[in-house]
């Protein structure tokens, strides 16, 4: 079975109508590893305690051009060290949207070689 027809387990974990655990296209997959790092604090998990990223708590601080900056760097740091193996990410773009933080990530998943943007907001 080829990625873009394989079913993952989809995050964050649930039941669906039929009872069973709800599973998502490799695509909307690998969608939601990414959520979850961006969403995460480091510390926050036990044995990997640097997975993740500041944006928990940095969506409480002003959105200056400093904080923003170090976010796209952070995030793109991370993103590189957890998810190398699945996709390859181009660019990450950390705005403020009527003064809300928006994450733009364009990555390629390299097992499908496809070429994907998502916008993510805390």
């Amino acid at each position: 079975m080829s990625n873009q027809q394989r079913l993952d387990l989809s995050y964050p974990f649930r039941m669906d109508q039929r009872g069973r655990l709800a599973t998502a296209s490799y695509a909307d997959h690998v969608r939601e590893l990414i959520e979850q790092l961006l969403f995460t604090r480091p510390g926050e998990r036990i044995n990997r305690p640097s997975f993740g990223t500041p944006i928990p708590t940095s969506v409480f601080d002003a959105p200056s051009e400093d904080v923003l900056t170090t976010l796209q760097y952070t995030i793109m740091t991370s993103l590189q060290q957890f998810l190398a193996e699945v996709i390859s990410v181009e660019q990450v773009e950390v705005t403020t949207v009527d003064n809300k933080v928006e994450i733009r990530v364009n990555y390629i998943i390299l097992s499908l070689d496809q070429r994907f943007e998502q916008a993510f907001t805390p």
